[in-house]
């Protein structure tokens, strides 16, 4: 376990790093989780999110409804949330909570953020939940997430950001990129009369090429 507890420590400096690089979150914004078995090993809180280490990570152990900590790091405070999808979904595997600009702007305006624009979008976001506001950290926001979780596994937070979660990092940092690609391209787009997503007829194609409808989470 040991072992398998620092590769998986890397593997999360690593993606944190390639988010905060590619600004699909703040210094101070965003936390990543991974799940192995009933130990969690997640972001800290209050630190640099470009400059994490191994070592600055936080380590615990999923109880049925608190958790422990098995080292003195501070865990962010939306570990809650975190504990809350993984209880309710034990499919997932990782999660991402980033703030990145185009698809955090859908969490503020009321015209909601498309997945037919682009045959990409459909097949790896092929449902976009919303979560209700509540105070970062909050019992609240924990709860709301968890129900979201049983309809997709992209989330946005109204005024807040978004959460992706799967089976890896790999597959949530494909995904945190697609969402933001979609959501930068419709933004572009607001005002425009000649838009033009897919059909009904092209999304049950993708549908049956792709094995993905819009109720379907398990692709993700």
């Amino acid at each position: 376990m040991h072992n398998q507890l620092a590769e998986v420590k890397q593997d999360l400096i690593d993606w944190f790093q390639r988010i905060y690089d590619r600004s699909l979150t703040t210094s101070s914004g965003g936390n990543l989780s991974v799940r192995l078995d009933d130990y969690v090993v997640c972001s800290p809180t209050g630190r640099d999110k470009g400059s994490l280490a191994p070592r600055d990570l936080c380590v615990l152990q999923m109880k049925e409804c608190d958790y422990c900590l098995l080292n003195d790091n501070k865990p962010t405070c939306e570990i809650q949330m975190h504990l809350e999808i993984y209880r309710r979904r034990p499919d997932i595997k990782a999660i991402i909570h980033a703030h990145p600009v185009f698809a955090s702007l859908f969490s503020v305006i009321d015209t909601k953020l498309r997945n037919d624009l682009f045959s990409e979008t459909f097949i790896f976001i092929p449902r976009i939940e919303y979560v209700p506001y509540h105070p970062p950290g909050s019992r609240e926001l924990s709860l709301a997430v968890g129900d979201a979780s049983g309809k997709s596994n992209a989330l946005i937070l109204r005024n807040h950001g978004v959460v992706l979660m799967g089976d890896s990092l790999t597959a949530c940092f494909r995904n945190l990129e697609v969402m933001e690609h979609s959501a930068k391209s419709q933004y572009l787009l607001l005002g425009r009369r000649d838009v033009r997503g897919l059909s009904k007829e092209q999304i049950e194609e993708l549908g049956r090429l792709f094995h993905v409808s819009e109720n379907n989470i398990e692709l993700l």
